[in-house]
């Protein structure tokens, strides 16, 4: 049995009888084919529907019943006939208009005229269905030779032989009897009454087609067939291109005869498409790279233009949103249309071509990528709009198809809700395996394309293809597709027998797309092509960063492909456009590139999107280093003027312009700003320095004026002596205030701001606008390690280390996130390399127990436990102390789902019970009252502010609300605010404001008294890839400087600073992943230098260092780098 009959794949044989006359066997011929037939229904190979007594009305009638419609792939007819008509029960049909009408049946493949001298409409049907063979006579035929005829054939075919080899066996049959004596019969298929048995050695059966290759069709190869019943593709408008492989392209309407892999999803969809009674409208969605867009453009659209007007758009190639309608109804995208009138002039379309108009909008998305959230929404809501005036001025008879990636469809689901018009949903599944196997083996698949690309394909390197290719999940089409284009590309293609087999393969097989694209960029350096033909080479727009700069232009922000307009990249790359023609073309022909429609470009495929991305992110040529350091480095700049880049930035900015797009406005004022401060600074340091000069020449001046006037004195004028001295002690004392001077100058970064405060103190400006410098010089000196330690900790963790700790050493006791960070970061890299000394720090973060740890905040030490319905117990975990709490409230038996709450230093405990809040002090087991009622139902949490002056309810019924209350007796409301969201996690960062976590994002509620509440984002966390992790827990340090951001599932731990900057990104690999740890007491240090990691079935503690406490670990003597 088929694996696909949930297709309803079967193919129908509509036996058509008619019998005016009443003077032929028919019944006979019903039973003799239903007998031959009877092994192949069995087997499910095919359905038999029989007309006894036909009529043209029934048959048009079965023909267009959506039972059978597509699926009778043999029409037999019985009965009498002529050269240009057939005699049915009550009527006479003309041959030609029911030729024309069969022509235009999808599926059908064989019709057998079994009626006398029908050569002539057989010769014009098969002209007009190039795609069907006619079986026919070419005389009166006698009603015995026709049965045995019908016998033979009909039980070959049920046996799964081919058209011809069934009719060879009829005809070799019919020749067996041509021997025999000649006898008399009672009746012919025409008028005469007696004549001899035909010789159908004299060819008066004959078959007619246009096609020799519509004679091979067997009813086992339909029934297994997904293109069986699906108009075929016509050869002469679909021509076999000279290349049958695409690479990273998408497949269009131009390499349709050479698209395979999606039959049963091309013949589902239109199966789906062209149902009317489903709704107008159609979402079909999909991840990145499962050939979406080349299954729409080259696997459904040719095959529905046969019977459908079709109408394809890709929303990156148009103007926008606004314009498609106009687009595809009027092929004018400035023309503007109403809804009436788009309505009117769909129906006008279907009813002047007299077919239903199918209009299809690809890479729907796009109006996701290329607009703000805002913008979007604003778009998809007047286009829904659009679309429910549109139709219900007048309901189009065709359909409206949107395609776009499946992380959409939430969004665009939530925006078409309210609307009226109905949409169902069909999702692009990855290709399979059997699907995998259909495109390696495609240009085996028939005859044309064997004959075309002479191609070989060995089962063993379909086999190992299959299985390799497979292992790439999310990536199986594009892999696929490059893999099959440079196998074709380095085949010896010279002789006739090519071949694809398991050595090959071996050559030229890919792990990855980014190994490609790394492949694809060292051809376009080398300037080495496939033909081996002399190409330009692009060395050092590669190494610049240049190549990859302009690729990561095509991307957005959500790692998807952009189409972009050539002159907007010419724009971008202005100061580089002597070269960008030439290597636009070497980006198309390394098929990085690709071009999207007249003057635009866009990657060659969407899949390439977030690779790019990655690479441009961590790469260190010229060109990503001065793109990083200017993003950093302009926000400042806009904070405040003054922060202008050092002369070592400014060096690498230059360094990489080459390599980076153009200077945007903002980036040039602040080179601009840059190179003045520069030039300026060298400028004073070379006063300085003749300054410096010109006193020594003073100093040796004076001396020898002053030797000179000594002499003199002595000789002229004893008297001066005195005065000489004294010019001498003012010049010593001179000398000791510049050496006092220098020294301060010379001093580290302690010893200068001790400097500084000395020079306010003895109001010396100069000294200390001198002091002054020096310290910002620092700064910037600091800033610079960090951003080498930042760049290179992956490749020298312990080079990095040394110098992110020097950094924070000149930042000293004020070290910024980048600085932070960087430290971080490259420190928890050393850790894990093989360093003896990292070992021996990374092992001595495991603390045998609590108590080993510095002091942490109180509520981490205490573990809570029920003791009876009335009791709970709090055990301290560093003293051992116990600490019962008398709960006065009725039974309590739902502790561990309640999720009780402790205060920082354990003074209270909150606790819901029945859906009440009921707060205690835990010393005196007092029961704390509202004094305003709390909510009644809905609550699920209470959180303490860390001063333990605040408390708040989360309320998730009837609406998402936090409350907030002043701690006291009684406990007084002081705020209320209702949530756009069910926070996943939430805490107080401190007395005044609250933090919230919804999926990857944590946003900040300000609760000051006697002002309105603010709520506003603050930061977007736990990203990894693509993927965005849900926030499962946060914790704020003591002192408010942390926030720890926790994904319990993936295992990730982040944290940032009060300010929303990424301080540490991942948890060390130390940290142990998964269950058993527990979650609840994970702490603070009250000094905010580290993190305590509790285990769960263990005494055992796990120290996360931060900075602070990184920083001092690595000045102990012994642990200097």
């Amino acid at each position: 049995m088929s694996n696909h009959q949930d297709h309803q794949n079967t193919p129908v044989i509509l036996l058509a009888f008619a019998n005016p006359r009443q003077d032929l066997a028919l019944s006979q011929e019903k039973k003799i084919i239903d007998k031959a037939l009877a092994e192949a229904r069995a087997k499910k190979w095919c359905e038999v529907l029989v007309e006894s007594s036909t009529d043209l009305k029934t048959l048009y009638d079965i023909f267009l019943d959506d039972r059978y419609r597509g699926r009778i792939a043999v029409f037999h007819f019985a009965g009498h006939a002529n050269e240009e008509n057939l005699l049915l029960q009550q009527e006479t049909i003309a041959g030609k208009p029911w030729a024309d009408f069969l022509a235009k049946q999808n599926g059908l493949k064989l019709v057998f005229l079994n009626a006398c001298a029908t050569q002539q409409q057989a010769e014009y049907l098969s002209e007009q269905a190039e795609n069907t063979a006619v079986i026919a006579t070419d005389i009166p035929v006698d009603d015995y030779d026709a049965l045995q005829i019908v016998e033979r054939f009909y039980h070959s075919l049920g046996k799964n032989c081919s058209i011809q080899q069934s009719f060879d066996h009829a005809i070799d049959f019919g020749g067996a009897l041509g021997s025999v004596e000649s006898v008399s019969r009672a009746s012919d298929r025409n008028k005469n009454k007696k004549r001899q048995i035909i010789k159908v050695k004299e060819q008066h059966w004959d078959i007619y087609t246009e096609n020799k290759e519509n004679l091979t069709w067997k009813l086992e190869t339909a029934q297994n067939d997904p293109y069986f019943g699906l108009p075929v593709l016509p050869l002469n408008k679909y021509h076999l291109p000279k290349i049958p492989y695409v690479s990273l392209k998408h497949y269009t309407e131009k390499e349709a005869s050479v698209f395979f892999g999606r039959g049963w999803k091309i013949r589902t969809l239109y199966q789906e498409i062209t149902d009317e009674n489903i709704a107008p409208m159609m979402l079909l969605y999909g991840q990145s790279g499962v050939g979406k867009s080349s299954l729409l453009a080259a696997g459904l659209k040719p095959r529905l233009e046969a019977n459908y007007e079709v109408k394809y758009l890709r929303l990156g190639e148009t103007k926008g949103l606004e314009s498609m309608f106009s687009l595809a109804l009027q092929g004018d995208e400035s023309a503007s249309l109403s809804p009436e009138e788009a309505a009117k002039t769909w129906h006008r379309i279907e009813t002047q071509s007299d077919r239903q108009l199918m209009i299809i909008f690809d890479q729907f998305e796009e109006v996701f990528t290329k607009n703000t959230p805002q913008k979007a929404k604003e778009l998809l809501v007047k286009f829904a709009h659009f679309v429910d005036n549109m139709w219900k001025t007048r309901r189009p008879r065709g359909k409206l198809i949107l395609s776009f990636r499946k992380e959409y469809l939430p969004e665009i689901e939530e925006l078409l809700t309210p609307y009226a018009f109905n949409y169902t949903k069909h999702f692009v599944e990855m290709l399979n395996k059997a699907e995998v196997k259909e495109v390696i083996n495609g240009l085996q698949s028939n005859i044309h394309l064997q004959r075309q690309y002479k191609l070989s394909i060995e089962e063993d390197f379909i086999e190992q293809v299959t299985a390799d290719i497979y292992k790439n999940k999310g990536a199986i089409a594009p892999l696929l597709q490059i893999l099959l284009s440079r196998m074709w590309e380095v085949m010896d293609r010279s002789e006739d027998r090519r071949i694809f087999d398991v050595a090959l393969y071996e050559k030229v097989k890919l792990i990855s797309l980014k190994d490609f694209l790394l492949e694809q960029l060292e051809k376009l350096k080398k300037g080495s092509r496939a033909d081996e033909k002399p190409v330009e080479t692009y060395e050092e727009e590669v190494n610049s960063g240049l190549v990859l700069d302009i690729l990561y232009f095509f991307t957005t922000e959500r790692g998807t492909a952009s189409v972009q307009k050539r002159a907007e990249v010419l724009k971008e790359y202005r100061h580089q456009i002597d070269c960008l023609e030439g290597l636009f073309q070497r980006l198309i022909e390394l098929r990085l590139l690709v071009s999207a429609g007249d003057s635009l470009l866009t990657l060659s495929h969407d899949t390439l999107a977030p690779i790019v991305r990655a690479l441009h992110a961590q790469n260190e040529h010229p060109g990503q280093i001065a793109t990083r350091m200017l993003e950093n480095k302009v926000r400042a700049f806009e904070e405040n003027e003054k922060n202008v880049l050092n002369q070592y930035d400014l060096a690498t900015i230059e360094q990489g312009i080459n390599g980076m797009r153009s200077l945007n406005e903002d980036e040039e004022e602040l080179v601009a700003a840059s190179r003045k401060d520069v030039k300026e600074r060298r400028r004073n340091n070379q006063r300085l320095k003749i300054g410096g000069f010109l006193g020594v020449l003073a100093f040796v001046a004076s001396g020898v004026v002053a030797w000179k006037a000594t002499q003199q004195a002595k000789k002229a004028n004893i008297e001066k002596e005195e005065e000489i001295k004294q010019r001498e002690d003012t010049n010593r004392q001179k000398e000791q205030t510049i050496a006092l001077k220098d020294s301060l100058l010379a001093d580290k970064s302690d010893s200068l701001k001790a400097a500084l405060e000395e020079a306010k103190k003895q109001g010396d400006v100069a000294l200390q606008q001198k002091i002054e410098a020096q310290v910002a010089q620092q700064m910037a000196k600091a800033q610079n390690l960090a951003a080498i330690a930042d760049r290179s900790f992956k490749q020298d963790a312990r080079y990095a280390l040394s110098q992110a700790r020097l950094a924070y050493q000149l930042a000293e006791p004020t070290p910024d996130f980048f600085i932070q960070n960087a430290l971080a970061n490259s420190f928890y890299a050393w850790l894990q390399t093989t360093d003896p000394a990292a070992k021996e720090i990374a092992a001595q973060r495991e603390l045998p127990n609590w108590q080993q740890t510095q002091p942490t905040l109180s509520y981490a030490d205490w573990s809570l436990s029920k003791i009876n319905d009335l009791v709970l117990r709090l055990d301290n975990q560093r003293s051992g102390q116990v600490q019962p709490v008398q709960l006065k409230t009725e039974l309590y038996d739902r502790l561990e789902e309640a999720s009780p709450a402790l205060s920082t230093n354990s003074t209270y405990l909150g606790l819901i019970n029945a859906g009440i809040p009921q707060i205690y002090r835990v010393n005196s087991s007092e029961r704390l009252f509202f004094k305003e009622s709390p909510p009644r139902e809905g609550i699920t949490q209470i959180f303490f502010s860390i001063d333990e002056k605040r408390l708040a309810l989360l309320t998730i019924k009837p609406q998402p609300m936090i409350t907030w209350y002043e701690l006291g007796q009684p406990i007084t409301l002081s705020g209320k605010m209702a949530l756009p969201f069910v926070p996943d996690a939430m805490c107080f960062a401190h007395q005044n404001e609250l933090l919230l976590a919804q999926g990857n994002a944590v946003y900040r509620l300000k609760i000051v008294p006697q002002q309105s509440p603010e709520f506003s984002l603050l930061l977007t966390a736990l990203i990894v890839g693509q993927k965005k992790l849900q926030i499962n827990q946060m914790v704020t340090s003591p002192m408010g400087n942390y926030l720890l951001l926790i994904n319990h599932s993936a295992g990730l731990w982040q944290v940032w600073d009060a300010k929303g900057k990424l301080i540490i990104e991942q948890a060390p690999h130390y940290l142990p992943k998964g269950a058993g740890i527990r979650s609840q007491h994970i702490a603070f240090a009250q000094d905010d230098s580290r993190i305590y990691v509790p285990f769960t079935n263990s005494p055992a503690v796990i120290e996360i260092l931060l900075p602070k406490a990184i920083y001092q670990t690595l000045q102990k003597p012994e642990k200097k780098l």
